[in-house]
């Protein structure tokens, strides 16, 4: 096979956010737990850390730019809108309304929050909507809590699209930067001192992508350096506020009155996962609900603010919430569930590919010998969710590099190896 120009991408799998949000003073969000690929591998399992030369090496030999398996999480994965699948379940979300998203773990959700955040961030369908990510904290919280998290996300949000489009900035007159720069001061103090020497040295939005959303690093037309360097003069020339901070409500409202009325956006769209990255949570529907219920109760608030929450919730939520909130069940409120089955699997996988390969081919089949072939369907039937087939596919190219080294094509062997192991693993786990 041919061998392509291959694009160097930034590795976004090692990001801590905890340690971005301990370093600027905030909560640490919980990072989800439990993936297999974080835990260190077996003498039997192959490990893409042990050699990703091997890897890396036997993907370019066989025209991929890329691994079209990896990251495993969604939040990490900076190509994801590009093969995202399953665009009815993203049309309940790209709107004007509340919408909650119930998909199985490892099923999608945060694929999907990042898809929505990218269409925000730009500007899809001529639309201006502000994104904010919100990695919901451990714990029952009040409205005034989940507020004051709200607007620390929101103040990360503000810097990543500032200097991605420094130009919003250049616009403003000078008391409307001072507003902008108060809500860094109100809501995340250190955030600047942190950011701005970063952001300074490198010449690019980089340093705020990589620690707040990988996911974001591929937004188009990235600004010149020079821009991005005369922006953080800018900031770093304005005052701090000196006045105290005041409640979060007030906060809030000061954030809504900077993003509609300087920066002329049309609504703003709060993301909220993560509820089942907690083990109060996990398989306790009552308790998660009663964790979201302050966000819930005040959607119509919201509403006539322009302020549409967008939940991504574990599916065992849907019934639950039927049950016990009434507010879910209005009209005002849009919702989706995402079902896995084994052709929607394959899009997906089949997808991957075909970014990976440059549109050359759609099929592991491609990079397979004669005697080996119809490999995802193989893979598909040892599966149930995105998470787990993406996992499987990854280790059946370990275990091929692992074997022959950066060469050749996938054989039987490679496959049934895989199988045989993850088998035995998930077997080994059951309760």
């Amino acid at each position: 096979m041919n061998v392509r120009h291959k694009n160097k991408w930034p590795d976004q799998t090692q990001i801590a956010r905890e340690g971005m949000d301990h370093i600027v003073g905030g909560e640490c969000t919980a990072a989800k737990q439990g993936s297999s690929s974080s835990n260190p591998a077996s003498d039997d399992e192959p490990s893409v850390t042990a050699e990703p030369e091997k890897l890396n090496a036997w993907l370019q030999a066989v025209d991929l730019e890329f691994n079209p398996f990896a990251p495993l999480e969604a939040g990490a994965d900076s190509r994801l809108s590009t093969y995202l699948v399953g665009h009815d379940a993203f049309a309940a979300l790209w709107g004007d309304w509340p919408a909650f998203l119930f998909a199985p773990a490892g099923g999608g959700k945060s694929a999907f929050r990042v898809r929505l955040a990218y269409a925000c961030r730009a500007g899809e369908d001529g639309r201006r909507v502000f994104p904010i990510l919100y990695h919901l904290p451990r714990g029952q919280m009040s409205l005034d809590a989940h507020l004051h998290a709200i607007g620390r996300a929101a103040a990360h949000e503000l810097l990543l699209e500032l200097a991605w489009r420094p130009g919003q900035f250049e616009a403003l007159d000078m008391e409307a930067r001072c507003e902008i720069r108060r809500v860094f001061s109100w809501n995340v103090p250190g955030l600047l001192d942190h950011f701005l020497p970063q952001l300074q040295e490198d010449g690019s939005p980089m340093p705020i992508v990589q620690a707040f959303d990988p996911s974001a690093v591929h937004l188009p037309n990235p600004p010149a350096p020079a821009r991005v360097r005369a922006l953080c003069d800018a900031l770093r020339s304005l005052p701090a506020a000196t006045d105290a901070s005041p409640p979060p409500k007030e906060r809030f409202k000061h954030l809504l009155h900077v993003l509609f009325s300087l920066l002329k956006r049309q609504a703003v769209y709060i993301l909220v996962d993560s509820i089942d990255a907690h083990p109060e949570t996990i398989h306790a529907p009552e308790t998660a609900t009663e964790w979201l219920r302050p966000l819930i109760d005040h959607f119509p608030v919201w509403a006539e603010q322009r302020v549409f929450p967008k939940l991504f919730l574990p599916e065992e939520l849907d019934d639950f919430l039927k049950q016990d909130t009434l507010n879910y069940l209005t009209p005002q409120i849009k919702s989706a569930k995402i079902e896995w089955t084994p052709e929607r699997l394959a899009e997906m996988l089949q997808a991957r590919v075909r970014v990976a390969s440059g549109g050359e081919f759609n099929s592991l089949d491609a990079v397979s010998s004669p005697a080996l072939h119809r490999v995802e369907e193989t893979l598909i039937a040892e599966v149930s969710t995105p998470r787990e087939l993406l996992e499987l596919a990854e280790r059946v190219l370990l275990q091929h590099v692992r074997l022959a080294g950066p060469t050749g094509l996938l054989e039987p062997e490679d496959l049934e190896a895989t199988i045989a192991l993850f088998t035995s693993q998930n077997r080994n786990t059951e309760p």
